[in-house]
């Protein structure tokens, strides 16, 4: 895995990790404003990593192992 593969899948990770953290204080009204700006600019972040990401690719498909996870 490269160094901007490794940075990628870091950022998943950190988003994933927070992810049902901020649905139960969304769900249950307590999440402060600035938590959901900061969680928002995190998924800005990744947003504009993963879009760097697939330029330096430059369309060509990217290695992997194992078998492919679809999307959904």
């Amino acid at each position: 895995m490269n160094e901007m593969t490794t940075a990628l899948v870091t950022a998943l990770k950190a988003v994933n990790h927070q992810v049902p953290c901020i649905i139960d204080a969304l769900v249950t009204d307590t999440l402060p404003a600035g938590k959901q700006r900061e969680f928002g600019g995190l998924l800005i972040a990744l947003g504009e990593l993963l879009k760097e990401y697939a330029d330096a690719a430059g369309g060509a498909p990217i290695p992997r192992r194992g078998p492919a996870m679809p999307l959904k």
